[in-house]
């Protein structure tokens, strides 16, 4: 699974986490109509209800817009902090990765540099019948 996925699957925990506190405090709607009878109801018992129509008219608009406003901006800044790790982990990898092929390579190196005896010019040396190798194909008696 790619570390995109992962990302995909914390913002689907958050979002499914931010509905479950909404509906434990008994859901955004049922909140908002309990505040507008309670606010109603006040309004009613001390003579301003011109006053609660004022506000509704002027200010929960504001109001609800700045609540969105805030709710994108923390959203948004969660998504940031979420690509931010995202690229942190990825480097971090792609670091100890490149760390351990250094490492391979090297020891690939040095077995390599031990199995392979060169010569004090960095060629192989040569056998006794005067090659580099042993890639004569006529066979010698010797042997």
């Amino acid at each position: 699974m790619k570390l995109s996925n992962y990302r995909r699957l914390v913002h689907i925990a958050m979002l499914v986490l931010v509905v479950l506190v909404v509906r434990a405090c008994g859901g955004a709607a049922q909140a908002e109509d309990r505040l507008n009878g309670a606010s109603r109801w006040a309004a009613e018992r001390t003579g301003l209800t011109g006053v609660k129509a004022a506000l509704d008219q002027n200010v929960k608009p504001r109001l609800a817009g700045a609540t969105s406003s805030v709710t994108y901006a923390i959203y948004d800044g969660v998504s940031r902090t979420l690509d931010t790790s995202e690229m942190a982990l990825y480097g971090l990898a792609s670091w100890g990765w490149q760390h351990v092929t250094n490492v391979e390579h090297a020891i690939e190196a040095r077995i390599r540099s031990v199995l392979t005896p060169r010569g004090p010019a960095g060629r192989e040396p040569q056998r006794p019948g005067g090659s580099a190798s042993d890639d004569s194909s006529t066979p010698s008696s010797s042997r």
